[in-house]
């Protein structure tokens, strides 16, 4: 299939972001959007604002950074009870 002929444009009222392809002449209407969703390794999509036309993200910490955390919450308290 030949795309020159179509854009990209993503349902805002899903947080999947699974690219869709209209015609180029098409007008895009509500839940579809031309703004192309945000990538990031740590970024969740919770939903789309249509008054400000932007995708909202929730930053979130990866799994290392929280197994790391996890054990240092667990070091500090074995430190300060003692090891009970």
């Amino acid at each position: 299939m030949d795309l020159k002929n179509y854009k990209v444009v993503y349902n805002g009222e899903r947080k999947d972001t699974t690219p869709y392809y209209f015609p180029v002449s098409a007008t895009v209407s509500r839940p579809f959007t031309e703004v192309a969703p945000p990538t990031g390794e740590n970024l969740t999509i919770t939903g789309f604002n249509w008054n400000t036309n932007e995708w909202e993200t929730i930053e979130t910490v990866s799994q290392d950074e929280l197994t790391a955390t996890q054990e240092a919450i667990v070091e500090l308290y074995e430190a300060l009870i003692g090891g009970v």
